[in-house]
């Protein structure tokens, strides 16, 4: 007498599966691989994460002055923009705004007045201009997501 040949993952006879893979067997296979794609980028992210924060942050100084068409880009797009701290450490106002075409017009730009600091979130660019003839120093630190705290301390001594 032949018995039939069982599945060893479900334990049906193989007839009953039709020519098809096992559904359990497919469930598992597609369950580990799953699993093995989220730890592997659960490791690179990790990774990624860990060389951002061991990297140092430096401010960028910037020099502004007032000259009509002299406005300057002091932050790019950047679609993985933490947070961005402009500080203006100068005696007179900055002038910000976000493209370099409405800079010059008072309507369409703000002030980022004398020892103070703006943080800015976005992705969009930020340019600016001086109020004075002479240079004014903006400092400007920019950071990726998931730096500490310790950065706007460092940041702070600027001022």
């Amino acid at each position: 007498m032949n018995s039939p040949i069982l599945c060893g993952y479900c334990g049906k006879g193989f007839d009953a599966h039709g020519g098809e893979i096992c559904p359990v067997l497919s469930r598992s296979l597609t369950e580990l691989v799953r699993g093995t794609v989220a730890l592997v980028t659960h490791d690179r992210s990790e990774r990624a994460k860990t060389l951002a924060l061991s990297q140092a942050v430096t401010p960028r100084v910037y020099g502004l002055t007032n000259v009509a068409g002299q406005s300057l880009m002091i932050l790019s797009y950047n679609e993985n923009r933490g947070v961005a701290l402009v500080y203006n450490d100068d005696a007179a106002d900055v002038w910000l705004g976000s493209d370099r075409q409405h800079i010059e017009d008072a309507t369409r730009r703000f002030p980022l007045k004398t020892k103070c600091a703006v943080v800015f979130t976005s992705p969009a660019e930020l340019w600016a201009i001086g109020n004075a003839a002479g240079p004014q120093l903006v400092s400007v630190l920019e950071l990726p997501p998931g730096r500490g705290p310790i950065e706007y301390a460092a940041f702070a001594k600027l001022a």
